[in-house]
């Protein structure tokens, strides 16, 4: 299950009227928690599948994008030092597809090594907040939560978007509820096509534009096409037509803050 968040913190789609130029991406994906200690057993975070898969996509379309240069960081190499210190570059998009974690009303991000040091490997939203991210166009926050931290995330997560839009990141997309691995690595890597620049330096589309067409390829795309494009194996003809494995998406701006 990925982030979620009550509608009362559903801000509408807006984005700012100046677009920041896109020169590089972060993107943080599947770190590799260990296999944990006698201590620490308890945590037990399993490694995301999907998140790997989404990872590596994510990157090979950005690398198609002339100019834009992607550090990706996944496995072992997922680290909370190599994520912090990613962020204070200031890339133009800051992509995030891992655990998370609610505790005393904060967010925080699992990373690298996790099942063995425990909060040590934890990024919280308030440590984000204490960068300045005025170069970052977009973050993409895609956090798997436990059943058991869904009804903590009500107030959380909003804090967490906030604190991103603070740092001076222009536009959050984020799911206001749980979705499926898989579609999720559709639905943003689509989003990714119509988002970027094209090869003329262009903008084809708004973001908000760009997540509705996402959500249009991925209520469409076919068995076929999953297998050919994303080596995704199903069953059904068209495997995310439900609304669940698309509608949760949303854009946030700082403008609504």
């Amino acid at each position: 299950m990925r982030l979620e968040i009550s509608q009362a913190f559903v801000f509408d789609l807006v984005y700012p009227s100046k677009r920041k130029p896109i020169q590089n991406a972060l993107l943080f994906t599947a770190p590799d928690y260990g296999e944990g200690t006698a201590e620490h057993s308890a945590l037990d975070w399993d490694y995301l599948i999907g998140s790997e898969l989404e990872g590596f996509i994510i990157a090979d379309t950005l690398a198609t994008k002339t100019g834009i240069t992607t550090e990706l960081l996944t496995g072992e190499s997922a680290t909370k030092a190599k994520l912090l210190g990613g962020i204070e570059k200031d890339y133009s998009i800051l992509h995030i597809s891992s655990h998370g974690m609610v505790s005393d009303g904060v967010v925080n991000i699992i990373a690298a090594d996790a099942n063995n040091v425990a909060e040590e490997a934890w990024v919280s939203d308030t440590e984000i907040s204490g960068y300045s991210l005025k170069n970052t166009s977009l973050a993409v926050l895609g956090l798997c939560f436990g059943a058991s931290q869904l009804l903590l995330l009500q107030d959380s997560l909003s804090g967490f978007i906030k604190a991103s839009l603070l740092a001076g990141i222009n536009l959050v997309l984020a799911p206001i509820n749980p979705v499926h691995d898989l579609s999720t690595v559709v639905i943003l890597n689509e989003f990714y096509k119509h988002y970027l620049p094209n090869e003329h330096g262009d903008y084809p589309s708004r973001p908000e534009d760009a997540l509705r067409k996402a959500m249009q390829r991925t209520r469409t795309i076919s068995k076929a096409e999953l297998l050919d494009e994303y080596s995704i194996e199903v069953t059904e003809e068209y495997p995310y037509a439900e609304p669940r494995h698309w509608d949760s998406w949303v854009c946030y701006s700082k403008e609504e803050l």
